[in-house]
């Protein structure tokens, strides 16, 4: 039987409306119910009509227009019936924002340190819906645009990688927020004073902005009253810290190893030769200080080097 007769027996069949592969020029087999012999069918299904649409999109074509390309591929004989108009809607893979919230939210986690702290991350923008090719080789990956999470606010990117190469991205904006059990001023603690187990307590608080807090071990939480911090144990004011406060690093001092006022050992070495007399300190100070003093044996004031608790040194 003669190819014409053969191919002028099938019968193309549109259809209203198509799901078509978006990697692809659409054929007549995506748009098309064809009727004939099994070779002249297939080669028939195989021509192709148009570009497909964008993923999640969506094109029409008239019936006309695809009876112009089977006449243009040498089927003119063969009889179109069916839709007059064809929708054709690129096939796609969704994901939600809702998914990828969940996926960014993971992966920050995942970068945060592991300590004893405890962190909260919202979302405060969420990323746009990505609308992808219907591939199940394309991976979903965040990613960070800064060198690493940190408190506060974090932009993060979202790529779709097919064979290691971006083919879409959306972004996220998350905050994150740091919750730690701290040192807590239980009552106002005046310059100078003494951090103690009356004056302190440890409670969990948020120190998203605070990057010196004094923290407290986990296993202390339940509102214990009247506990110092390890952290606080012989600690001092450098300033009023106000009740309720949370106490920081630069709120406090090491108390002093010669406090002004105080009786010290004055030692004043010339060369082999060491002189020892008392003093009385004139300042504040640690080893290794130099405060002023006045000796037992005169009336002005002398700067010596605290050399350890309660000596003084002067070297000529």
């Amino acid at each position: 039987m003669p190819q014409s007769t053969r191919e002028g027996a099938c019968k193309v069949t549109l259809l209203p409306e198509a799901q078509v592969a978006t990697t692809r020029p659409v054929t007549v087999g995506d748009v098309a119910k064809i009727e004939g012999p099994p070779g002249s069918a297939d080669r028939i299904a195989a021509v192709a009509i148009t570009s497909a649409p964008l993923p999640g999109t969506a094109r029409t074509i008239e019936a006309s227009y695809v009876r112009l390309k089977l006449d243009a591929a040498g089927f003119d004989t063969v009889k179109v019936a069916g839709a007059a108009k064809i929708a054709l809607r690129g096939k796609c893979r969704r994901i939600s924002p809702q998914t990828l919230e969940n996926l960014v939210r993971d992966y920050a986690i995942e970068l945060l340190p592991k300590n004893n702290l405890t962190y909260e991350i919202q979302v405060e923008r969420s990323p746009r819906e990505l609308i992808l090719p219907d591939n199940p080789a394309i991976e979903i990956k965040p990613r960070l645009y800064s060198a690493a999470i940190h408190p506060g606010v974090n932009t993060l990117a979202i790529d779709a990688l097919l064979d290691g190469r971006a083919i879409a991205t959306t972004s996220a904006v998350l905050q994150v927020k740091i919750t730690a059990v701290v040192l807590i001023a239980a009552d106002t603690i005046a310059p100078g004073q003494a951090l103690t187990e009356q004056n302190t307590r440890r409670e969990p608080r948020d120190i998203t902005r605070i990057k010196d807090a004094l923290a407290g071990p986990a296993h202390d939480v339940p509102a214990q009253r009247g506990v110092a911090a390890q952290q606080g144990v012989n600690l001092v004011a450098r300033r009023t810290i106000q009740a309720g406060a949370i106490i920081t690093t630069s709120d406090v001092a090491l108390p002093p190893d010669i406090c002004a006022g105080e009786q010290v050992t004055l030692t004043v070495r010339c060369g082999a030769v060491a002189i020892r007399t008392s003093a009385e300190a004139r300042q504040d100070g640690r080893i290794g200080d130099s405060i002023r003093v006045r000796s037992t044996a005169s009336d002005e004031d002398v700067r010596a080097r605290i050399t350890a608790p309660g000596k003084v040194e002067i070297t000529r």
